[in-house]
């Protein structure tokens, strides 16, 4: 069993890591998250001086993983439902699903401020909706006037997810500003059990020039609290670099090379144990262009 209550641990098997800045990065917003968190563990340190963020020994990757300096701008109001399908509802093979919203207290098609400021990727309409079907990449909505169609799901059970997300995709994490469905496609028994809610959303797809000096890295969290004695979520870098994150707010990732990565996201209970659910672990494939 894996104990992911430890401060730090090292495939190498090296006494201890202290985390090194990658060489001069070029988006002032990421030095300064450098600046904040200073090292993730230290020789001979606290223990629990780390314990939001744990890497392991530096390997060919070289990447960090860095807390966000900036706490984005309140969204005290943030409220979203999906009013459309409902919980339970059954649809026949083939047949599209239409989604239907209902926003308030957030602005859609707008930047956000001091989105300027970051030096992260922003998504070129401004705010949206990122909605997720079971463990895919989420798609970005920007107008809800009409029902939004998804098509093609296959025969079972599947899970429709929303939340809000600033123009620099990170997610709005205002208590009432998530929700999800539970429907099934066919004639099959529907499948209540979705183990605890997890849901992957950042990086994604292409970083080109200096929206790739940083990169945000965020997941929303729903039902369940993260901590060092509570869940846990275990993130891998090219199956080789791990961090483990026991505090739930956006990060940066610094320091990779040009080409492409993968990045998996798995959850783990109180004793270290993988939590049980159809759409965990999850894997994204993301690509470094300079």
């Amino acid at each position: 069993m894996p104990d992911f209550r430890a401060s730090t641990t090292s495939r190498s098997a090296a006494p201890c890591f202290v985390a090194r800045p990658p060489a001069a990065p070029r988006s002032a917003f990421a030095l300064s998250a450098l600046l904040a968190l200073g090292t993730l563990a230290a020789c001979g340190g606290d223990p629990d001086a780390a314990s939001s963020v744990d890497s392991d020994a530096p390997v060919r990757t070289g990447a960090q993983l860095l807390v966000s300096p900036q706490t984005a701008p309140d969204a005290p109001l943030a409220r979203l439902r999906i009013t459309s399908p409902a919980d339970g509802d059954r649809f026949a093979q083939g047949e599209a699903v239409a989604v239907r919203f209902d926003l308030a207290g957030f602005e859609l098609r707008v930047p956000t401020p001091t989105g300027d400021d970051r030096g992260l990727a922003r998504a070129p309409d401004g705010q949206h909706i990122h909605l997720i079907v079971n463990d895919r990449s989420y798609r970005a909505i920007y107008e809800i006037d009409e029902p939004v169609m998804i098509e093609d799901l296959p025969a079972g059970t599947h899970v429709i997810r929303a939340f809000p997300g600033r123009d620099w995709h990170e997610s709005v994490k205002t208590e009432g500003a998530f929700d999800q469905v539970v429907v099934v496609v066919g004639d099959g028994e529907i499948d209540t059990f979705i183990g605890p809610t997890v849901v992957y959303s950042r990086p994604q797809g292409v970083y080109e020039g200096a929206q790739a000096d940083s990169i945000l890295l965020d997941f929303y969290v729903h039902g369940i609290e993260l901590g060092d004695d509570a869940y846990q979520v275990l993130f891998t870098l090219n199956e080789e670099q791990t961090f483990r994150i026991t505090t739930w707010q956006p990060y940066l990732l610094v320091g990779l090379p040009a080409g492409e990565h993968t990045m998996s996201m798995s959850v783990f209970d109180s004793l270290g144990e993988p939590v049980e659910s159809p759409y965990l672990p999850v894997e994204r494939t993301f690509e470094i262009r300079r």
